[in-house]
């Protein structure tokens, strides 16, 4: 699996058909690490940046978890889920809710699908 930490607002490139764990420190306004242990929900989509159609999602009862000393969003993409994906360049958000009810998108950048030749024939 690839690990790589990203801003909140990087861009990704991602291998089709690859894993790829990605980790996102949480700041805020100020600069400050965030500690996001009082989320009660964690939600993360990729979306083609032309039609806004969402290509993938998930949650905290999948791959999104929070790492990091509770300050990171961490997203796990497994090859089996991204193994269909189209090429080409997308979005991707990740928003959090607190136990509060309030609703933070705490990553939004491009994500751009790749082709690999691995596995080919």
């Amino acid at each position: 699996m690839s690990l790589r930490d990203y801003t909140q607002t990087d861009r990704v490139v991602l291998m089709r058909g690859n894993d790829l764990r990605m980790r996102f420190p949480i700041y805020d306004q100020s600069g400050e690490l965030v500690d996001i242990s009082d989320a009660t929900e964690l939600n993360y989509a990729i979306y083609h940046m032309k039609n806004k159609d969402i290509i993938y999602s998930d949650d905290q009862d999948g791959g999104v978890s929070i790492g990091g000393g509770n300050k990171e969003l961490v997203v796990d993409l497994t090859s089996s889920s991204t193994e269909n994906f189209e090429t080409g360049n997308c979005r991707h958000e990740a928003w959090i809710t607190t136990e509060q009810g309030e609703v933070y998108t705490v990553v939004r950048g491009q994500l751009m699908i790749v082709d690999t030749l691995i596995g080919e024939e």
